[in-house]
This record gives C-alpha cells, structure tokens and sequence, in this order.
C-alpha cells in the first residue's frame, strides 16, 4: 500500500535535488525509538513475552538501517530509507496503532515530497523497492540466529 506512494514522492518531490539534509538518520533513528516505545513500553511491563516480539523489531530495524548506511550513492541510499521505513511502519506497526501508524507515515511522505529531491533515474528506483524485502529476509535470518543463540545460552 505505501511503496506505490512512495514511488510516486520519489518519482514527483518538489526538494532540491542536490541536497540531501544531513539530519535525515536523526529523524529516522528517533521516529524508530518512538514507534518502539509506543508499541511496547505499555505492553511490556504486564506481558513480559512481549520482549521477543521487541528484540525482534529492534532487529529488524537494526538490519534495515545496516543494510541502507552501506549504500554509497546518495540517491540510492535516501530513496531506500524512504522505503524501508514505510516497509517497517506497514509490516511491523500496523497491527498495533493503526491510526497513528498512517498519520507519522502520512507526515513522513509528506515532508519527503516537500523537502527532499526527486529520483528522476529508474535503476535507483527500482533496487528501492525491492530492498525492503531483500532486507526483511536478512532481518528474519538475524531474529532465528537470535532465539538460538538465546536457548543455547539458557541452556548452558
């Protein structure tokens, strides 16, 4: 549902695009915190299983935050934050907070068609949208390698 909207900000912003703003990993960084807190702080403390489903998440973000800060073409790298962080906002909160979920990432693709440049080129466009899901593989490998390494340690 959001990669077709984001698709269409990457493909019409309005920013400068030879401007890139270098507090863009801030404002991901702690949008992630908030949506972590969000979700789990309340639940946390009364369901304590909760914390598998945290770890998890803080995985996944993790991994996907890896995998775009490896990325040297500047483009490239914005256009698949752009896209991993509604990936992560539609297949990890949803569930969750769905009105709050659609209004952060609502303002989200809003301040990204206002602001930030457009990706005229289809190559970076295209390893754009399927990165999410090349990264949501490596997120899901890092969450089963997490669990064993957890029930080896409890049963050592």
């Amino acid at each position: 549902m959001y990669t077709a909207v984001v698709c269409l900000v990457l493909f019409d912003a309005r920013g400068d695009a030879r401007y890139l703003d270098p507090l863009m990993p801030i404002i991901a960084a702690a949008l992630a915190a908030v949506m972590l807190a969000v979700r789990y702080v309340p639940t946390i403390f009364h369901r304590p299983q909760m914390v598998d489903s945290f770890c998890e998440d803080l995985l996944a973000i993790a991994a996907h935050a890896a995998c775009v800060s490896v990325i040297q073409n500047t483009e490239l790298q914005y256009a698949c934050a752009l896209h991993s962080a509604c990936f992560i906002m539609q297949h990890r909160f949803l569930d969750r907070q769905p009105v709050l979920v659609h209004t952060v990432t609502g303002a989200l693709l809003l301040a990204a068609y206002l602001y930030c440049p457009r990706i005229p080129d289809i190559k970076p466009f295209i390893i754009a949208v399927a990165s999410p899901h090349v990264v949501e593989l490596v997120a899901k490998f890092m969450t089963y390698a997490h669990r064993l390494s957890v029930v080896w340690m409890t049963e050592v």
